[in-house]
């Protein structure tokens, strides 16, 4: 089960960080968190339930830097939603990657051996787990240095994260509480604050097992263990398929952009604004219908290739206020509206006799629709007929 369960937790934070790389940062810092985790179960799979030398070689040691991440991972996220800007805005940010460099300079020879050698080693392993405490593969420090190193390191983080959402530094302020939607707002700080205290709990569960891996035998731990481990993965893989069921916590907490004025301070702009926005619950209404009325107005979805990106390029809006807006706002996914724009406008074109002059065909490409196939499939599932059997009905 820890196998199947570590193997869905990697797949699903790829298609986390593949999906949200340009549209959502935030997304990509917790791709990387929960694929860190699926990395470490597959790899104790490999490593204490496995009987494949050939896996093992490929996973054993290969991927430890990976597991000094989650914490650093859960602070860029938590950081980055919080204040809804780019967590590594600072050179100093990049310290925080200091023991994942430490860890991958100190197992870069391991790289280099032979294959062979590898597979001997997992092999070893495999016949007896109680030498992995003097099996020294990283040249810098100990394995149980590195036991200890990696729940310390989360328990730290997540207790910092904890810190963070319930403390005052990452509150909003008096001239930022009116410009952010407050049910997305204490929805966030509900998930930030249940990764924090489930990662504080599993590394606080995991530097007591290193403690008696410390003073027992590898093999006898490891019977005892088997609950916890467990439960840990089945933890983390429910949290991340979360994800799919509560598709929100991915656009964050958004900060609506305040647009200053030539002739008014900002103080009293910012007062303004609070003053006008502080009984509303969704401040980001005014911009989403903005974004409507710029695609009513420009059509933009006759390119073929219109995505939100081209929107935040056009308008000057951070891409995940554009996906905010879409999903939680108009409650419609912007490929949905993006297909109705198009069949609308279809129809309008068929409506002033552009089929007299050019084919059905061509006006779905006019309208914006890459193919034939998906121009027709998409009309009929919207319009409930035909392009040509709509062009019929209106003659």
């Amino acid at each position: 089960m820890l196998l199947y369960l570590s193997l869905f937790t990697i797949v699903l934070s790829g298609i986390l960080v593949f999906f949200n790389w340009n549209l959502q940062r935030n997304a990509v810092y917790l791709g990387i968190f929960f694929g860190s985790f699926g990395s470490y179960g597959l790899a104790h799979f490999l490593t204490i339930y496995g009987n494949s030398a050939f896996w093992l070689a490929i996973f054993f040691n290969h991927f430890t830097p990976l597991w000094l991440l989650p914490g650093p991972m859960l602070y860029f996220y938590a950081k980055a939603t919080l204040t809804d800007k780019n967590a590594l805005s600072s050179k100093w940010d990049f310290l925080h990657f200091i023991p994942f460099l430490i860890n991958l300079i100190g197992i870069t020879p391991y790289f280099f051996e032979s294959f062979t050698q590898k597979e001997m080693l997992a092999s070893t392993l495999i016949n007896n787990i109680d030498l992995i405490k003097s099996t020294q593969i990283n040249w810098i420090y100990t394995p149980i240095l590195g036991f200890i190193a990696r729940p310390a390191l989360l328990l730290c983080y997540g207790l910092v994260v904890l810190q963070m959402v319930w403390g005052k530094k990452y509150s909003p302020t008096s001239a930022t509480l009116g410009r952010i939607p407050q049910k997305q707002y204490r929805l966030m700080k509900r998930w930030i604050g249940l990764l924090a205290v489930v990662s504080s709990l599993a590394a606080g569960c995991f530097l007591i097992l290193t403690a008696f891996l410390l003073e027992g035998k590898v093999s006898n731990v490891i019977v005892d263990s088997m609950p916890l481990h467990f439960t840990v993965g089945l933890i983390f893989s429910l949290l991340s398929i979360s994800l799919l069921l509560f598709p929100q916590v991915l656009y964050g907490i958004p900060v609506l952009e305040m647009r200053h004025k030539a002739g008014t301070s900002k103080k009293k702009e910012a007062k303004a604004i609070k003053v006008a926005l502080e009984e509303v619950e969704e401040p980001f209404l005014p911009l989403a219908t903005k974004i409507i009325s710029y695609i009513e107005t420009e059509k933009p979805f006759v390119h073929p290739d219109f995505s939100i990106s081209h929107i935040a390029v056009n308008l000057n809006i951070p891409q995940h206020h554009i996906a905010y807006c879409f999903n939680n706002v108009l409650e419609k996914k912007f490929t949905a509206l993006r297909a109705e724009w198009r069949v609308n406008y279809a129809k309008e074109l068929l409506k002033d006799g552009l089929s007299e002059t050019i084919s059905i065909d061509g006006i779905g490409y006019k309208a914006g629709f890459s193919t034939r196939s998906n121009f027709y499939s998409t009309f009929k599932s919207i319009a409930g007929l035909t392009p040509s059997e709509y062009l019929e009905k209106l003659s």
